[in-house]
This record gives C-alpha cells, sequence and structure tokens, in this order.
C-alpha cells in the first residue's frame, strides 16, 4: 500500500492511504513529563471496496496502539475509509 503524510500526490492510482496527526494530549506522572496519547487519522481510499484494505491495516497497527473512531464513504465511484488511532509515546 502506497502511504502518504497529508495528501496523496495528483493523479495518484488507486488504492493509496493518508495519514495525518490529529493531535498529542501529554500526561504526567510524580516526576513531571511521563509521554503522550497521539491520535492519527489514517484514510485509505479506493475506487472500489477501501473496507478491505482499512481493516488489514487496523489488524497490523493493532499491537501498536488501539482504534478510536471508524467510517466509511462512497461518492462519486470513490471509497473512501476512515479511521482514527491512538498510540502512547512515552517521554
Amino acid at each position: 500500500v502506497r502511504f502518504y503524510e497529508g495528501v496523496a500526490p495528483q493523479e495518484e492510482v488507486f488504492p493509496y492511504a493518508t495519514y495525518q496527526y490529529v493531535r498529542a494530549i501529554p500526561f504526567n506522572d510524580l516526576a513531571g513529563f511521563a509521554g503522550e496519547t497521539v491520535t492519527i487519522q489514517v484514510d485509505v481510499w479506493g475506487r472500489e471496496d477501501s473496507r478491505t484494505l482499512a481493516k488489514k491495516m487496523r489488524v497490523a497497527l493493532n499491537n501498536h496502539g488501539y482504534v478510536t473512531f471508524w467510517d466509511s464513504s462512497r461518492e462519486d465511484g470513490l471509497s473512501r475509509t476512515t479511521f482514527q488511532f491512538q498510540v502512547i509515546q512515552n517521554g
């Protein structure tokens, strides 16, 4: 799968995926900064059903964090599946 940060190149061949950082929420312990919870949004694009590829990507990421949002849509012959993924990064 071709995976791009932000926006894919114009005229890119389907399927492909893009990602963007949504937010990072820091957390502290008694010693100070301990890490942050980072949310990443992944958009999978395809002419056919993008859900199948998105499910495979989700399975591959499951050992590193967890999915907090999932949605699919289809418009004008283009399929898009969006999911948000959270991971904890230690400080």
